[in-house]
């Protein structure tokens, strides 16, 4: 008898009438072909984006997220990086601007998001020195 519960309380779902996803079928999309443009003061990132995942969220837009490195002659190169979060976008934009201090090399990479705690796997990183 107390089996019998047990496999009712089993089978029970939310309510949608489909067959379960695996979660990394309906996480959002990831940006792609992340580029980077230097001006005397800074610089403007560039990504393309597929749009949403048809199959369950739609994407709210991108995190942005940057490491750098200081150039002095005592630097260690080959130490990893901390990226940190420096701002985010909607969805419509694919671009992301900012002003950089001289003699440092940065990191860049970017998500999407859509909502809270549903991120994408992140974008490509690129580096660049700004001198």
């Amino acid at each position: 008898m107390v089996l019998g519960i047990l496999t009712a309380f089993s089978v029970m779902g939310c309510g949608r009438k489909a067959m379960p996803k695996p979660p990394l079928s309906v996480m959002p999309l990831p940006p792609s072909d992340l580029s980077f443009h230097l001006d005397t003061s800074g610089v403007t990132l560039e990504w393309r984006h597929a749009g949403k995942n048809k199959d369950l969220y739609t994407d709210r837009g991108f995190e942005i997220f940057r490491a750098e490195k200081d150039m002095s002659g005592d630097a260690c190169m080959e130490c990893p990086v901390e990226f940190k979060k420096r701002g985010s976008v909607d969805m419509t934009a694919h671009t992301y601007s900012e002003d950089l201090e001289r003699g440092y090399r940065y990191y860049y990479r970017i998500r999407s998001f859509a909502g809270k705690n549903i991120f994408s796997r992140y974008s490509g990183t690129i580096q660049f020195e700004f001198k």
